[in-house]
C-alpha cells in the first residue's frame, strides 16, 4: 500500500514539474516576443529609457529585473540593415546605430533557479537625411 502512495506521490510530482517547466517555456517564450518588438521601437530613446522598458517589460511577464542586471548600449556603427543600404543607395544620408541588450533573468521551478542569458544585437537608422540636404552638406564641406 505504501509503494502505490509513493508512486502516485512521485508520478504526480513528476507531473507537476512538467506543467512548471512548460510555464516557465511559455513564459520565456512570451518575453522574447515582447523583446522582438520593443526592439524594433528603439528609435529616439535612450540607454536609460530603453532599460527601464525592458524591465517594465519583464514584469508585465512575471521577471524580476534591477536595472544593475540589464546591460543596454546604444552605439554609432558602420554596418547597415537592408533597409539602410537601400536608402543610402538613393542619395539620402542614413546614419546608422547599433543596440546591444545583454542579460539573465532566473526562474525558480521548485526552488532551483532556471537560468535564461538574453543577448540581443539589432542595427537601426538613426537618422535619415535627404538626398537634398546631403548635398548642401558636401557644398557646405568644400567651402
Amino acid at each position: 500500500m505504501i509503494k502505490k502512495i509513493l508512486l502516485v506521490l512521485l508520478v504526480g510530482i513528476i507531473f507537476h514539474a512538467g506543467y512548471q517547466v512548460l510555464k516557465y517555456y511559455k513564459v520565456s517564450e512570451g518575453f522574447s516576443d515582447d523583446l522582438d518588438t520593443l526592439m524594433l521601437t528603439v528609435r529616439g530613446q535612450t540607454e536609460e529609457s530603453f532599460k527601464q522598458e525592458v524591465i517594465a517589460r519583464a514584469e508585465k511577464n512575471g521577471i524580476h529585473l534591477t536595472p544593475e542586471e540589464v546591460s543596454v548600449r546604444i552605439e554609432d556603427t558602420a554596418a547597415s540593415s537592408f533597409g539602410s543600404r537601400v536608402l543610402g543607395g538613393t542619395g539620402a544620408a542614413v546614419h546608422n546605430k547599433r543596440i546591444t541588450l545583454d542579460f539573465e533573468y532566473h526562474i525558480p521551478i521548485y526552488g532551483i533557479p532556471l537560468t535564461h542569458p538574453v543577448h540581443r544585437t539589432k542595427i537601426f537608422a538613426a537618422e535619415i537625411g535627404s538626398p537634398s540636404s546631403l548635398q548642401e552638406e558636401q557644398i557646405k564641406q568644400v567651402e
